[in-house]
């Protein structure tokens, strides 16, 4: 489950920041760090610690060369870049003052795109795009007067950087998508808004995935292709959108919405809120977790997002499939001869009129070697029994590699388990207990190897589940959801009081 902590301030900032092309904030040389351009003629390193900021060092710049744009990191020199006009301006840590090594471009950068291993790409007016260096050289950068740039998003995955340009022809929009990998660049699409034939407004756009999607007026999300567009859902009709709203991917299936008044996670999958908080924004950028934005009185704020197992949506939100079954290879019981068919249900049967452990041990150590019938598995594994009696028939009554099928199976259940299975959470968590518990000791004088990534893959699969747990306080916003259709987070009042029925 997702949520918004409590906002906390870092510093005001000058009015001289909302003439930048881009969010005075900016990704710092660490995961910690950002680099704030407060005014435009300073700039600083502020490390955040425990919702702490600590300003590390201050860059200052001459009156007659203020900044232009944003302070950006390129970690491929170990330097800061700024910008004053044409002029970029290579800063080194240890400086404090913008006096050092400078380069002339032949125009003014419109914005500067920073890359966590690469260095900075320079978006200029015209919607084209280089890397730092290569915008440096003396090489003549052609122009394109027809075009003006009114919007840029970029989204690193993996090494590649993903950057989705909107460009004003005069006429209509223009979108370009271009790729990047190092210093090599490939154009991916571009094409009009005519002719993806979008009969709404567009008020915000992000990268998801490197593939772009856009917001209309309307509250329409659509995938953007350069054959056309995909819908992919539509926002509730509470949440108010403008002009000035943002929007940011979260992961592949979040997203977060930026509002003069408003912050929201929405959950593409599930079509519905999944947190929201009231604040004031003037503009807004997503740095790692956190939410980093300028309120109208010129007060930036931070706001650090934790972002729960992604899989806590289609657990209880999506409810479910009917039979949520592990992937293995493990068939259906219409798919066996006859002769087995009877077999097995004769097992189950015998196990559920005269419950035995000894029994059920049995029945379970035949589906595993004939490796058949899913139906008959959950129906064993539901079956009752003792737990300190089952623990001493898996000890005796099935081999180490028996178990060690057994305990993949069971993993593989855990990690695709949601409320619509036929076998409970805590009924699959005994079973695994009871076969570790029965068979530690041969695991621990077997192939170190093979064992060490069987127990690596349980500790991951219980730290998943407890990280479900600690979420689980939150269930209660999903279960309403989908009771009533959308929350209602937003109230004027200081506290409310909320009824739910669970």
């Amino acid at each position: 489950m997702a949520k918004f902590s409590e906002p906390f301030s870092i510093m005001t900032v000058s009015n001289d920041v909302t003439t930048f092309g881009d969010m005075c904030v900016q990704p710092g040389p660490t995961a910690a760090s950002v680099i704030v351009t407060h005014d435009s003629m300073s700039a600083s390193l502020i490390e955040i610690d425990d919702d702490q900021p600590v300003k590390v060092r201050t860059w200052h710049t001459k009156l007659t060369s203020p900044f232009t744009s944003p302070v950006v990191y390129d970690p491929t020199r170990g330097h800061y870049v700024a910008v004053h006009q044409r002029t970029v301006s290579f800063i080194s840590p240890e400086e404090n003052s913008v006096k050092r090594k400078s380069v002339q471009l032949t125009r003014a950068p419109y914005r500067m795109l920073s890359r966590p291993h690469d260095e900075p790409v320079v978006v200029f007016r015209d919607g084209s795009l280089f890397t730092l260096t290569a915008a440096c050289s003396n090489a003549e950068l052609g122009v394109d007067a027809g075009e003006q740039v009114v919007h840029v998003e970029g989204n690193t995955v993996g090494e590649s950087l993903f950057v989705l340009t909107v460009a004003d022809t005069g006429s209509e929009y223009r979108y370009k998508l271009v790729k990047f990998v190092s210093e090599v660049m490939c154009t991916l699409f571009s094409t009009s808004l005519t002719a993806l034939q979008c009969t709404r407004e567009v008020v915000a756009w992000c990268l998801l995935d490197g593939k772009p999607l856009m917001l209309s007026s309307n509250g329409t999300l659509a995938f953007v292709a350069e054959d056309g567009c995909s819908e992919v859902g539509r926002l509730s009709e509470d949440i108010s959108l403008s002009c000035s709203t943002k929007l940011f991917a979260l992961d592949a299936q979040r997203l977060l919405i930026v509002t003069p008044n408003r912050l929201v996670i929405w959950t593409l999958s599930l079509q519905t809120c999944e947190a929201s908080q009231q604040v004031k924004v003037q503009r807004a950028t997503l740095i790692g977790k956190a939410v980093f934005f300028l309120r109208p009185d010129l007060q930036l704020s931070c706001v650090p997002l934790s972002l729960g197992p992604a899989r806590l949506c289609s657990l209880v939100g999506l409810g479910a499939a009917q039979c949520n079954e592990p992937e293995s290879d493990i068939t259906s019981l219409e798919s066996l001869p006859a002769d087995t068919q009877k077999e097995v249900c004769l097992d189950v049967e015998k196990v559920l009129r005269e419950p035995s452990e000894d029994q059920l041990v049995l029945t379970i150590r035949h589906l595993l070697h004939h490796k058949h019938d899913a139906t008959a598995m959950t129906a064993a594994l539901n079956a009752p029994y003792s737990t300190d009696r089952l623990m001493l028939s898996l000890q005796h009554g099935i081999s180490l590699e028996e178990a060690k099928d057994l305990v993949g199976y069971l993993l593989r259940f855990l990690e695709s388990y949601s409320l619509g299975d036929a076998v409970s959470l805590q009924r699959a968590l005994d079973w695994l207990c009871c076969i570790l518990d029965a068979h530690l000791q041969r695991l621990l004088l077997a192939n170190k190897e093979e064992v060490g990534s069987l127990l690596e893959h349980t500790c991951r699969v219980v730290e998943g589940v407890q990280k479900l747990f600690a979420d689980l306080d939150h269930v209660e916003q999903w279960l309403l959801s989908r009771q009533v259709g959308q929350l209602k987070f937003d109230s004027t009042a200081l506290y409310t009081i909320e009824i739910m029925e669970i």
